[in-house]
């Protein structure tokens, strides 16, 4: 997704939002039960292949930011509603604090994002 930006400040954008709705969603899927939702696991998947094929597309012509941002956004809201299912069943290890787990997750992850994006950047 980052690959034709050669500046850190035209990824940065595109970093964000990816981090934001993915912490958003997965935050989101800590509070509803979402065992029930069957059509999540396909939109998940729909979506990720979707973002895949417009990202490969879009890296055979001029990258746009304000493309890829959107192509961003949309990732990060099915990568926690994704990760969101897929936690479910550890969410019986938060207690009674679910949100509280969900949010240092959510930590972590940007954390390790930002290193990623650092170590590409370096």
């Amino acid at each position: 997704m980052i690959a034709p930006f050669r500046q850190l400040r035209s990824v940065l954008a595109l970093v964000l939002a990816l981090i934001a709705l993915q912490a958003f969603t997965l935050t989101a899927a800590a509070v509803v039960d979402i065992r029930g939702i069957r059509w999540l696991t396909s939109l998940h998947e729909a979506g990720l292949a979707a973002a895949i094929v417009l990202l490969a597309i879009g890296n055979l012509a001029a990258p746009s930011v304000r493309a890829r941002w959107a192509i961003s956004a949309g990732l990060g809201a099915l990568g926690g509603f994704g990760l969101g299912r897929l936690l479910q069943d550890a969410w019986q290890f938060a207690g009674t604090h679910p949100v509280v787990s969900a949010a240092s997750f959510n930590i972590g992850v940007a954390a390790g994002e930002g290193a990623g994006l650092a170590l590409a950047f370096a």
